[in-house]
């Protein structure tokens, strides 16, 4: 029982580890050590209790408990991970409870809890019973099962949410088929790979499109080709707005008013809005890896750590800065929260702020700060752009800022709703759109500044999200990145600028677009060619996106989950394929936005091909990374 208590231990430690993407050496890890050690020892300590007596019964009972509180403490301990982090900059103590606390008051159930219990109690009742069993020449065989089939099963409780009823959304609690470990173990051996993609000849972009597009045309998509080409051969100053969490279903631009966000409804004259844009993961540091970048994540399974995009990228700021254009980024939230200032060192902005330096700095000058928990207010972090900006704007240098959120980030905090005030106890959708309203604040503010200051060029603000936020628009789909539905990926691109002709244009495009958009904005077509050049003078790998400014044939998007069994989809005009590892969802998300009626039986062709280009993606995107 002890060696199976502290390979339990051992694995929570080791999800905390490859969750948060920590190194055996960080202070957030070495923190994490002794609790799990004090972990440990309690639970020792029961179980000698339990022990002493030398009653089966108790014994038992103790057993029973210890096990049960191990699987349901790893299961909210990742919960917990993924949503704030165990830490904060200006505390080390762990914000473990209070992470738990907004879970099970937003999502938990006591029928998924008490299933939680159940499936850990029937797993320990069956070795328990066996190891008593006076089998003698198997005796230590019947006891290693004894020990193994908990620990496998134990496993799977932990890596998996609760069942889902509609469409095999997600895991089942305790289901071995369903288990991550058990799918791309699988998914290696047969050859399956991600989602159930079998990888198919490499291709590019546009030999992908060219093949979808009769299928695609027979089936009725429908796509334009333009761009923002009144933007185009000019120069521009560019602030680009990534707020946290926040996708398309945060907004109602079409209403003929808005108090979720009056700013951008305002300012619908000066506004072109990109209706089919997307994230290519529901996930922060990949969707930052795209716009940063202009480059895809391989799905999970399939790349290799030493691999990722970040490592070889050819960053943006970087090309911004040896073309002459100043830039600078702003985030409310802290470096390490849940990126760590590796990334941000290898896109070489020329000013990082985080909220630890933000604070700090305050301090040392003497002057006010308002933060919680080291998470900067966002009119905090708007104000420190705000002054950048006014000094690109006095000495006249061009400038690309990047505002970057926090606020809209699970638990959605009323107390940093600043002058919008709510209460805690609303929903979470609710708490969600009261954040929002702060957010369209602070780009009115943003947009206040830059459009009365002479900055030497006219100045372009795009808003966007990361990743969009799910509070259950499809059965166990909450958060942001098991799945990639609409709720999930689809995210706001809206371009506020001088001169542009305000509609909504259907063209497909993504976050690796923004990039090649912005240099394209800041330096010109000459120094885009540089940026997408196999072997340009910048190191990395070339931009894999297109500028916006420039009209382009229709292209595939592609996004991919992150956790869980592997979901991927691709978009094609308005038609939208998800495909996980056993089955696969054909939408067209212009007549059926919320994803509920799925087409593949109307349409097998176009669903066959969608799976097909997905496959030729996965192939190109090896070739593609195996470049330095």
């Amino acid at each position: 029982m002890v060696v199976v208590v502290g390979v339990l231990v051992a694995g929570k430690i080791y999800l905390v580890w490859r969750v948060a993407e920590l190194g055996p050496t960080s202070p957030r890890m070495l923190a994490a050590l002794p609790q799990e050690l004090g972990v440990a020892a309690v639970f020792g300590m029961v179980l000698v209790g339990a022990a002493l007596p030398r009653l089966l019964a108790v014994r038992t009972l103790g057993e029973l408990a210890v096990a049960t509180a191990l699987m349901t403490n790893c299961l909210l301990i990742f919960i917990a991970t993924e949503l704030h982090g165990l830490f904060t900059t200006d505390a080390d103590t762990p914000r473990t409870w209070a992470a738990l606390v907004s879970v099970l008051a937003d999502y938990g159930s006591v029928a998924r809890f008490l299933a939680l219990a159940f499936v850990g109690a029937a797993l320990w009742i069956a070795p328990v019973i066996v190891t008593r069993v006076p089998l003698r020449p198997g005796r230590w065989t019947v006891r290693l099962w004894a020990l193994a089939l908990p620990i496998v099963l134990a496993a799977c409780v932990v890596a998996t949410p609760p069942p889902s009823h509609e469409q095999d959304d997600a895991f089942e609690v305790g289901s071995l088929r369903n288990n991550p470990l058990a799918h791309y173990l699988g998914g290696t051996v047969s050859g399956r790979g991600f989602a159930g993609i079998r990888p198919a000849e490499p291709a590019s972009f546009d030999e992908i499109a060219r093949t979808l597009g009769p299928v695609a045309g027979a089936a009725g998509v429908h796509e334009s080709p333009a761009g923002l080409e009144e933007l185009a051969d000019r120069r521009f100053n560019v602030v680009l707005v990534v707020l946290e969490s926040t996708g398309m279903t945060a907004f109602d631009l079409d209403a003929p008013k808005s108090d979720r966000h009056p700013f951008l409804t305002g300012v619908r004259d000066r506004m072109v809005r990109f209706s089919r844009y997307s994230s290519p993961a529901p996930h922060s540091e990949t969707a930052l890896s795209a716009i940063f970048c202009s480059q895809l994540r391989l799905p999970v399974g399939l790349a290799s750590r030493s691999a990722r995009a970040r490592e070889h990228c050819r960053p943006l700021p970087g090309l911004l800065e040896a073309g002459g254009v100043r830039t600078g980024f702003f985030q409310s939230a802290y470096v390490g929260d849940w990126i760590d200032a590796g990334f941000f060192e290898r896109l070489r902005f020329g000013v990082a702020k985080d909220a630890a330096r933000v604070i700090e700095e305050r301090h040392a000058s003497g002057r006010p700060v308002e933060s919680r928990n080291g998470i900067l207010q966002e009119h905090e972090t708007v104000t420190e752009l705000l002054g950048w900006v006014g000094e690109r704007c006095e000495h006249r240098e061009p400038f690309f800022g990047v505002y970057y959120s926090w606020v809209a980030h699970a638990p959605y905090p009323a107390e940093h709703g600043d002058k919008v005030s709510f209460a805690d106890g609303l929903a979470p959708r609710e708490r969600h759109r009261h954040l929002v309203r702060t957010l369209d604040e602070q780009i009115g503010r943003i947009y206040d500044t830059v459009s009365r200051e002479e900055c030497g060029r006219p100045t372009v603000i795009l808003v966007t999200g990361d990743h969009g936020e799910a509070f259950e628009e499809h059965a166990g789909n909450h958060y942001h990145v098991m799945h990639v539905y609409e709720e999930n990926i689809r995210v706001p691109l809206l371009v506020i600028a001088p001169g542009v002709t305000p509609r909504e244009v259907d063209r497909v495009a993504s976050h690796i677009d923004l990039a090649p958009t912005i240099v394209d904005l800041t330096l010109g077509s000459q120094a885009l060619a540089s940026a997408e050049a196999p072997e340009g003078g910048d190191d990395g790998r070339p931009f894999q996106g297109r500028s916006l400014l420039r009209p382009g044939a229709p292209w595939p998007a592609f996004s991919v989950s992150l956790q869980g069994e592997g979901r991927a989809s691709i978009r094609f005009g308005q038609f939208k394929l998800i495909s996980s590892p056993r089955s696969s969802w054909l939408f067209d998300t212009d007549a059926d936005p919320g994803e509920r009626r799925d087409l593949t039986l109307e349409q097998p062709e176009l669903a066959r091909a969608l799976r097909d280009a997905f496959g030729g993606w996965v192939t190109h995107q090896v070739r593609y990374q195996s470049r330095s």
